[in-house]
């Protein structure tokens, strides 16, 4: 079909003179304008839908945020209002069905049973006010605690507050039963997290729920926190260290300045957290990376002094740092350790190589530690 168009295209100048020909050539000229023209619309019109879809696509998605968020602040009132619901008529009802039940079976009360629990009325309701006013409502900035006592607290009202609800409702209700759950009051816990140097302050909130008609109280798991009791997450920790460590960073210039996470943080914080964590944390990693680097074949060691500003033997005192690393040619996962000591005596290389000088290849500088316990190993053989 297309072949035969273009013959007859091709056949269609001749016998024409030169006027004719240009007649066509300029109406063809004109038509190609003409489609360029519709072609140049049709363009502006597909980029103009495609502006249009993008923006009901981003539009959709805020409404589903927003119903997101409405759903968990119906959930969270809902947990307030049935703590006041159990608060007005949980007591009263149960009384009230207990005394219909004896009158039906002609035992009428002789004194008045609506008394009988009263003290033990008002404490579950005094218990009920106190743990709604432990509730804090969505969206709310953090309330200013006072401090008791001579501790002074820390001051956390200048990074913006971020609200986490830390639950799982399909989870709870396969766990629970669904309906045979609601929320009694929230547990709250605070982190400052620290993400690309914007520092925010991560509150969490964990769900306290009520399970069955006896209203059994169950605390949902939280995550295993850093250190315990405290505001100090993974995240800031790991920035002080590597500021401190690899920047060269000390802590007190840390603490002079203020404005570095957004709120005051004192040295003896930050060393307090430096040194849990590295005890608690960091240390187990250490021991294990120490065992993995004595059963390599191929190791390197060296000393160096320093200077230790608080000691025991006093201000200035020179310790030593003994470094241990893996063959730089050898195909191991590369392991460097840093071990302290007080002394340079081999002491220390004979507890760090007890049992392996027979086994490994050790480069070193003509310290006679060295030689020394290569000569005691070889005798003790």
């Amino acid at each position: 079909m297309m072949t035969a168009t273009m013959e007859a295209f091709r056949r269609s100048p001749e016998g024409k003179d030169g006027a004719e020909i240009t007649e066509i050539a300029v109406s063809l000229f004109c038509a190609k304008k003409e489609l360029e023209i519709r072609l140049k619309e049709t363009e502006n019109a597909s980029s103009a839908i495609a502006i249009e879809y993008q923006q009901m696509k981003d539009a959709l998605n805020g409404a589903r945020k927003e119903i997101d968020t409405l759903r968990k602040q119906n959930q969270h009132l809902t947990g307030i209002q049935t703590i006041q619901t159990n608060d007005l008529f949980g007591q009263s009802t149960e009384k009230t069905e207990d005394i219909l039940s004896q009158v039906l079976e002609g035992n009428l009360p002789t004194k008045d049973p609506l008394a009988e629990n009263a003290g033990e009325q008002k404490e579950e309701k005094r218990i009920n006010r106190r743990r709604i006013g432990e509730i804090i409502p969505l969206f709310n900035d953090l309330d200013a605690r006072k401090s008791n006592g001579r501790k002074k607290r820390m001051d956390l009202s200048g990074p913006d507050v971020q609200n986490f609800f830390d639950y799982d409702i399909n989870k709870l209700s396969r766990e629970y039963g669904e309906g045979n759950w609601r929320f009694a009051y929230w547990k709250k816990e605070r982190k400052v997290e620290l993400i690309r140097r914007s520092t925010y302050l991560k509150v969490i909130y964990t769900p306290i729920i009520s399970v069955g008609l006896d209203h059994r109280l169950i605390r949902i798991p939280t995550e295993i926190a850093l250190i315990p009791k405290s505001v100090a997450s993974a995240s800031l920790i790991s920035q002080i260290m590597l500021d401190w460590n690899r920047m060269y960073l000390p802590l007190y210039r840390q603490e002079s300045n203020p404005d570095r996470f957004g709120f005051a943080l004192s040295r003896q914080t930050m060393s307090n957290w430096i040194l849990y964590v590295a005890q608690t944390h960091l240390r187990p990693v250490y021991e294990y990376l120490c065992q993995l680097l004595k059963g390599y074949r191929y190791q390197h060691c060296d000393e160096t002094y320093y200077s230790v500003v608080l000691d025991e033997r006093g201000p200035g005192a020179k310790s030593f740092i003994w470094v241990h690393r893996s063959g730089e040619l050898a195909d191991v996962p590369q392991i460097v350790a840093y071990c302290h000591e007080k002394t340079r005596g081999a002491d220390h290389l004979r507890n760090f190589y007890a049992g392996l000088l027979e086994m490994i290849y050790l480069t070193c500088d003509a310290y006679t530690a060295y030689p020394c316990i290569d000569d005691e190993s070889k005798s003790t053989d």
